[in-house]
């Protein structure tokens, strides 16, 4: 397997795999083949989604950051209910905080599924003010919440956090779920900040996410 990684960032990724094949396992072989073509697309994707991420996160301060986590007491199984209640959250939080019905929120969430199959939302929140947990709570009214301002030590490692549950689907396999949603229009536009990081350094994470995924 061999993992090509340019200086945009772009990610691609090429299975070579050298076996002798006769007639009779022809089945065998295109079933392989497509079993090797989906594992390069959702992996392309991961690759892609990750990069994205990067760029929206290491784009934001850090001193006002937030991590905010969201629970359902309901065993909401549907991720369309969930994300829609969150929406409402996040209008609701937006009026509290700014007094006004415009989009002023700067947030990126990712959602987890339960072992229980409920949704939860990881969310960052950018440039956000302190609020009071109670007044959190009332604004929320669905279940649990919690909220810490970033104890990392850079914007660096904000984005490793939040990126395990970015990997954590793939691994689960969810195909259709929509990996992270961001504030309407918030991120468009943003120049690629230069990493902190080298070719080597990204490579071997890619590697060592390629190990893991279909181990």
């Amino acid at each position: 397997m061999v993992i090509e990684v340019n200086r945009s960032g772009f990610h691609r990724v090429v299975h070579s795999r050298f076996s002798k094949v006769g007639k009779s396992k022809k089945v065998g072989k295109e079933k392989r083949e497509k079993k090797e073509k989906k594992e390069d697309e959702n992996l392309t994707s991961l690759f892609r989604t990750k990069r994205t991420l990067r760029r929206i996160i290491l784009n934001q301060e850090f001193s006002k950051t937030s991590f905010l986590t969201l629970t359902f007491k309901e065993n909401i199984t549907d991720i369309n209910i969930a994300r829609y209640e969150l929406q409402k959250f996040l209008k609701r939080l937006n009026y509290h905080v700014y007094h006004t019905k415009k989009s002023k929120l700067k947030y990126l969430a990712v959602p987890e599924r339960q072992e229980r199959g409920a949704w939860h939302f990881h969310i960052l929140l950018f440039d956000f003010p302190f609020v009071l947990n109670t007044d959190l709570a009332d604004i929320w009214g669905l279940g649990f919440l919690k909220i810490n301002q970033v104890k990392a030590k850079n914007m660096m490692e904000v984005y490793n956090y939040i990126s395990k549950y970015i990997t954590k689907q793939f691994q689960e396999n969810q195909k259709h779920l929509h990996k992270y949603f961001t504030s309407q229009g918030f991120f468009k536009g943003y120049n690629i900040k230069v990493f902190d990081v080298d070719d080597t350094e990204y490579f071997q994470e890619c590697k060592y996410w390629l190990q893991n995924l279909y181990s």
